[in-house]
């Protein structure tokens, strides 16, 4: 059925060897089948991209994806997806950020976009409404994301919404991201390298503004579906918890199974230090993505002494990354070391993963101080940590081991340290530790994206370690559908996830999911609609990963999460204790292969018939 609103039926493909870009129709077999946002960008990396192929070569393509939901009356509706094979992980790649950038190229008049090639000097894209051409960026080539921001919006006027690369992205960082509107909020698109293909494309950034409305079919049932979900949320307690402190909230309900010195201990004595209240006393005010009323995002600025720096919106992750993870109890040098990440462009979970990776090689004698340029990497040196993010971003000395990521500088560094590596398919772990919650940290095995929290959360995490282990797999790849339909729908993950006071909760809000796409778009939708969208689009990336060589030993559990246990802290003595039995019962659940290969039998009755056809080719 055509949609009668949602989407705005256009993209647009832009050829950066032409420098020339196209305006296409939103295929129809897109919208049957795939929704929007990750189920576009996903179908898209399988159908376009060769396997084998270089992530940094021409071939690679990047994707700009809004959902159905993007720009309309839903709540927190506010979310884009970048996408493209991931120089980090070398399988597929994409990640999620909020903001405006979605909702204003929606307002401009297209659904995605889809970058080819590189072009032969640095250049962006400029979209005012239905105008699109490419400018010359190479007075911008060299500068990081506040300069860059800050010269096109005096050239565009404010009114307008960037995604734009630093120095991380152009000197092919692997984990370098994308940062949207760092001027007012910085959201970034952190995960798996994308900001490294902008820079090998030599795309500085996109520009764009739009004023057209965007559609709704329904406008009334879409307002009632909008009061039942912000109804949902007002009788959750949490609610103005994180409206208060933002995910920085997290730090201090989690600590005991949060990454302290690269993931050894689960607890950070020192948490009160870097905690979301002692954050609060450097806040200056309280922001918000498209359409969202919890506005969890705290803008926080240290005014004086050395840290000194701008107004910043500080997550729950480089709290972790910049603070327990590398032993660092120093609030102000946290806060520094997120303002540098951003600016440079550059993911501050990854970012802080290879620190705290240098830092257990030094104390181990695998690397000198020689060796890691005359710096002193002993467990929360402050002056180290600022530097290697500089050195990192810019690939100097030592920094240029550290920008290849944990898992290739682990190779490089050889002489055992791959044990002290943490991470799953190349990508670095997130910020909590596997051993406190079992069933939901299997989350960071089962990622199709590599290890990554982000694919597989949800509200009561620990509740699910006390069911049998079948049903807990069975919650858990309820929680991956969750996450793979809100992704899709261009709506956020926190506040239709783990935002709900309970599962329940997150159940009923799946159900106002379909009511809300039912209303945008005038296509009748249930929630088994959506769940099989779901299981489809995370098939596809589990093909495409097994189409690159993923098999079951690259859904391995790190070794010290399995044979050490959390030494201190109100998780002591926990430990990984369910690797194979997991693995074994998960792939049967979502008929796997004894290797985690989709059978084509599976792959059939998901109607992925050609995808189906070129595994079997491609194995």
């Amino acid at each position: 059925m055509k949609a009668k609103g949602g989407y705005i039926g256009k993209y647009i493909d832009l050829n950066l060897f032409e420098m020339k870009a196209e305006i296409n129709d939103l295929p129809q077999e897109s919208i049957d089948k795939f929704i929007g946002g990750r189920g576009f960008t996903s179908e898209i990396q399988y159908r376009e991209l060769s396997p084998g192929i270089d992530p940094f070569s021409p071939e690679n393509i990047l994707v700009f994806a809004s959902g159905p939901l993007t720009g309309t009356l839903a709540p927190s509706a506010g979310r884009t997806v970048i996408a493209g094979k991931s120089p980090l992980t070398g399988i597929l790649g994409d990640s999620n950020m909020g903001g405006y950038f979605g909702y204003q190229l929606k307002s401009a008049g297209f659904d995605y976009i889809v970058v080819r090639g590189s072009a032969p000097y640095p250049v962006y894209l400029f979209i005012d409404n239905e105008e699109v051409r490419v400018e010359d960026a190479r007075d911008l080539w060299g500068e990081g994301v506040i300069r860059t921001e800050d010269g096109l919006q005096k050239k565009h006027g404010e009114n307008v919404s960037i995604l734009s690369i630093g120095q991380a992205g152009e000197n092919r960082v692997r984990h370098a991201c994308v940062i949207s509107d760092a001027l007012k909020c910085a959201h970034a698109a952190g995960k798996t390298g994308m900001g490294a293909i902008m820079g090998s494309k030599k795309l500085k950034a996109i520009v764009v503004r739009g004023n057209r409305r965007i559609e709704t079919a329904h406008l009334e049932r879409m307002k009632q579906a909008m009061i039942s979900v912000r109804a949902m949320c007002d009788q959750d307690p949490d609610i103005p918890v994180y409206s208060n402190f933002g995910t920085p909230i997290l730090f201090e309900w989690c600590n005991g199974e949060i990454a302290t010195k690269n993931w050894r201990e689960g607890w950070f004595d020192r948490g009160d230090q870097i905690s979301a209240h002692r954050l609060n006393e450097y806040r200056q005010s309280t922001e918000g993505c498209f359409g969202c009323h919890v506005r969890c995002h705290q803008i926080v600025q240290v005014k004086s002494g050395k840290y000194q720096g701008r107004p910043l919106k500080v997550e729950f992750v480089p709290l972790v990354s910049f603070g327990s993870n590398v032993s660092n109890d120093n609030l102000e040098l946290v806060i520094k070391a997120n303002e540098l990440c951003n600016d440079y462009g550059m993911d501050a979970s990854e970012g802080g993963a290879v620190i705290a990776f240098a830092m257990e090689c030094y104390e181990r004698g695998v690397i000198s101080k020689k060796d890691a340029d005359s710096i002193d990497l002993t467990w929360g040196n402050g002056d180290a940590i600022l530097k290697l993010i500089e050195k990192t971003a810019l690939r100097e000395g030592f920094g240029d081991i550290l920008a290849e990521g944990v898992k290739r500088a682990s190779e490089t560094i050889g002489q055992g340290s791959s044990e002290w590596a943490m991470q799953i398919k190349g990508h670095s772990l997130n910020m909590m530790d596997p051993r406190g919650m079992r069933i939901v940290g299997s989350r960071i095995r089962t990622s199709t994206r590599g290890a990554d929290h982000l694919r597989g959360q949800g509200p009561k995490g620990r509740s699910l370690d006390a069911l049998p282990l079948k049903d807990g797999i069975s919650e858990l790849i309820f929680n991956e559908h969750n996450c793979a339909v809100v992704d899709m729908m261009g709506v956020c993950k926190f506040l239709y996830g783990i935002f709900s006071k309970d599962r329940e909760v997150m159940r009923l809000k799946m159900k106002e999911i379909a009511n809300l796409y039912s209303a945008a778009t005038g296509i009748e939708t249930d929630v088994q609609f959506l769940l099989l969208a779901a299981e489809r689009v995370i098939n596809i990336e589990r093909a495409f990963g097994c189409r690159e060589g993923l098999r079951k030993k690259d859904d391995e559990m790190p070794r010290r999460f399995i044979e050490e246990e959390i030494p201190k802290g109100p998780m002591k003595g926990k430990r990984y204790d369910i690797s194979n039995e997991f693995i074994e019962e998960y792939y049967k659940q979502r008929r796997w292969d004894e290797e985690g290969v989709p059978r084509h039998q599976k792959l059939e009755a998901l109607d992925l018939n050609e995808i189906c056809f070129d595994l079997k080719q491609n194995l």
